[in-house]
């Protein structure tokens, strides 16, 4: 059995907590200029949960509208290269739409999820990622607002999984295989 309390802490929750915070900040300075009613915030599903909860009450508007959407590219460990959408998301004309996930390395989810919703005639998309490894960038995306720049490491908590384990720590850390 693999003892993850070996795992190298990336990211305490602390300095989690703290990022949250000032992303929400920024956040509601940009979404300041529009209507309320016309927000919705789309979370990128199973990944995005810690984050997009937290986020979610950090910005404190309970006009926002919120929206999961699942999306899928990797199998184990490993992206197949092909993002997949696995759920669709409602009525997207003339809406404000913050696309939130976990982290971007490819870039691939981001770019594919962007085509979707502007094909939707969204007013304005506005993308933002907790984690970002620009070390593993394959397409020109970046994000309009994201928590931190992290090396080219596996990584698992707060969301991040491998094989659907460890998600459900309250820190970031390197995920290592070779543990035992």
């Amino acid at each position: 059995m693999c003892d993850y309390t070996k795992f190298e802490i990336l990211l305490t929750r602390k300095q989690i907590n703290s990022k949250v915070a000032e992303i929400a900040e920024q956040l509601k300075i940009k979404l300041q200029k529009y209507n309320e009613h016309n927000v919705i915030l789309v979370g990128l599903l199973k990944g995005v949960v810690f984050f997009f909860v937290d986020l979610v009450r950090a910005l404190d508007n309970p006009y926002y509208n919120i929206e999961l959407i699942k999306v899928s590219s990797y199998v184990d460990d490993k992206s197949t290269g092909e993002v997949r959408i696995k759920s669709r998301l409602g009525e997207l004309d003339g809406k404000v739409i913050v696309l939130i996930d976990d982290i971007i390395d490819t870039g691939r989810t981001f770019q594919v999820l962007t085509k979707y919703i502007l094909e939707r005639n969204p007013q304005e998309l506005i993308s933002v990622a907790f984690l970002d490894k620009p070390e593993r960038r394959i397409v020109d995306f970046h994000p309009d607002f994201s928590g931190y720049k992290i090396p080219d490491e596996f990584v698992v908590g707060y969301g991040l999984d491998y094989n659907d384990k460890f998600r459900c720590l309250s820190d970031i850390r390197i995920y290592s295989n070779n543990q035992s």
